[in-house]
Parts: C-alpha cells; structure tokens; sequence
C-alpha cells in the first residue's frame, strides 16, 4: 500500500525543487493488449522514497494495470437536489424540470470529453453540459450530467421524451445508469458527497490470501493514523510538474502585470 509519512519541511531553491520532482518523474509505459492494458505513461511518485506511514511491509502490485482495475463512482449531494426558493412550484424530477440528468458509466475518456461528447450528441454549446466535478481518463467512472431542456432539440425536450435521451447516450457510447429525470437545476462543480473507488491491485508481492489480510492490517493501523494527503503525479496534468511550473509562472506574471 503507497501509504508514506510526511517529512519535516525545509527551504529548497526553485531550481532544486525542479530538479528533485523531475529526476523521479519517470515514465512507465504499459503495454496495451486484448485485455486493455494501458498505453499510457504513468509517472512515479515523488513520495516513494518515503517511509510508510503505518510502519507495516506494504503489499506490492501495480495499481491501474487495466482500466477496469480502477472505478470512481459518484455520489450524489442531496443538497443537490433543491428547489430554488423563488421556483416554490416546481419539483424534482417533475415534467417541469429546466434541465435532464443522465448517469453515466465511461470508460478511457476525460469528464470534459464526455460532455463534448454529450454537446455534440444533443447540439448543445459544450458549456451548458453540467457536472460536478472531473474524473479519471485511465478508468471507470460513473457519474451524473445535466443538459438544458430549453437548448435541446425539440424531439428531446417532451416530458415523454426521457427514454429517447437515454438512448442516445447508449448510442454515443456510455452506459445508462437508472433513467434519466428531469430536475430543476444545472449540475455545478461541487454539488457532489464525494467518490466512492473500486481499486484492484494486480501483481501483488504476496499471494491473494496473504495480501488481503495484510492490507486488513494496515488499514487498522491507518485507521488510527490517519492518511497523508500528499498530491499525486497526476494533479500536475499531462504535462508534468514542468508544465505546472510554466502555466503557474505565467499566470503569475499575468496578475503582476495587470497591478
């Protein structure tokens, strides 16, 4: 388990900050197959050489090996799911809804490509699909989008028109999950609980059995503990901490320049 303690800070010049996280930024690549092996390069974490937090022998394995080895599943706000109080009359889930929910299950696509997948698909401007927050490339997701009613095309926008939505997503390539209803309000970032994972480590330095009782064990140990929440490889985008570090730089001499 990648479960490591934090160190003590200390002041590091830039230079050496870069030059630290890019030596251990280094690509993996996986091969793919009929099983959809990943063809992807996976950076290692700058945290490996950190020791683990709960002081336990971790169970090896590799994390991602196939896109199905990796679920996010979201879960729903019910705060979500209010009637603005000047709109007192209307309902969830009501044929007087202003937009349609779908639920959706992707697989190797990001969430803003999902939704220009879902603009296209209904003739909608890419920035009236609404969702509550991105979700992995290199996985299954599920999770819910919503679609202006009033910018559909007229076949769509029928209170009887659920199914025929539904299907077009199917068509488009998604897995519907549940029906799709009509709702009063667009999805915004943020209006999730949160995200359940469904994670299987594959290549395990122990047998099945045996890692299934050691990963009991750290995880009571974690329970006590607490995890570090350390950023991950992939918070700096495609591109790297480099990248991250150019972008920043930039926006930084944009709020400069304009004071």
């Amino acid at each position: 388990m990648a479960e490591h303690a934090s160190t003590s800070h200390k002041e590091t010049s830039e230079a050496e900050l870069q030059h630290d996280i890019s030596k251990e930024m280094l690509p993996q690549v996986v091969l793919d197959d009929a099983d959809r092996q990943l063809s992807v390069a996976q950076a290692a974490s700058p945290f490996a050489a950190l020791p683990f937090l709960s002081g336990l022998t971790g169970i090896g394995g590799r994390i991602k090996a196939r896109r199905d080895h990796f679920r996010v599943i979201e879960l729903a706000d019910e705060r979500s799911d209010y009637v603005p109080s000047g709109e007192a009359n209307f309902k969830r889930c009501t044929k007087d809804g202003k937009h349609v929910h779908v639920t959706l299950t992707r697989e190797g696509m990001t969430t803003r490509h999902a939704a220009d997948a879902l603009a296209r698909a209904f003739s909608l401007p890419a920035d009236q699909v609404g969702f509550a927050g991105l979700k992995d490339r290199h996985a299954v997701c599920t999770q819910t989008f919503s679609l202006p009613r009033d910018l559909l095309p007229a076949e769509f926008r029928a209170a009887d028109a659920l199914a025929a939505i539904g299907t077009r997503c199917v068509l488009e390539g998604f897995a519907l999950e549940g029906e799709p209803r009509w709702h009063q309000c667009k999805l915004r970032i943020g209006q999730l609980r949160g995200n359940r994972f469904e994670i299987i480590l594959s290549d395990t330095d122990l047998n099945p059995a045996d890692a299934v009782v050691q990963a009991r064990i750290i995880a009571d140990a974690l329970k006590c503990t607490g995890w570090a929440n350390f950023y991950g490889p992939q918070r700096f985008g495609k591109n790297g901490p480099e990248g991250a570090r150019s972008r920043s730089v930039k926006m930084l001499a944009g709020r400069i320049g304009r004071q």
